[in-house]
């Protein structure tokens, strides 16, 4: 009577132990699963260099990337030097807008005029 007592519950505590376990690991990556696919709906190019993902079939994540370095033609060689060793990878650049230039320049007759400069 005493060794089926301590056997149930021992066979309690077990499956509450692995329960409280395995229940929240489940729904964390069923969480993680939908936060993904919510981020690929929205923002796909934050996927363009990532190899596999929860939530996103592989083939979806080499389309991506296909269509992300397509649009991103303006990539330009950036090297990035360290004391032993030299990286060089490509990072999107945004051009660069200068702003005019303007050169003035008054006249004897107190006339401004403003001309573009280089």
């Amino acid at each position: 009577m005493v060794w089926s007592q301590l056997a149930r519950s021992a066979f309690s505590g077990t499956a509450i132990t692995v329960g409280s376990v395995v229940i929240p690991c489940v729904m964390a990556v069923q969480i993680e699963k939908a936060a993904n696919r919510l981020l690929f709906t929205y923002y796909p190019e934050k996927f363009s260099n990532v190899p596999h993902a929860l939530g996103i079939e592989d083939w979806e994540l080499q389309e991506n990337a296909r269509k992300t370095a397509s649009l991103t033609s303006e990539l330009l060689p950036v090297t990035l030097h360290d004391d032993e060793t030299t990286f060089t990878s490509m990072e999107f650049q945004e051009p660069q807008v200068v702003p005019p230039r303007c050169g003035i320049s008054i006249s004897d007759k107190n006339i401004y005029t403003c001309a573009l400069t280089s």
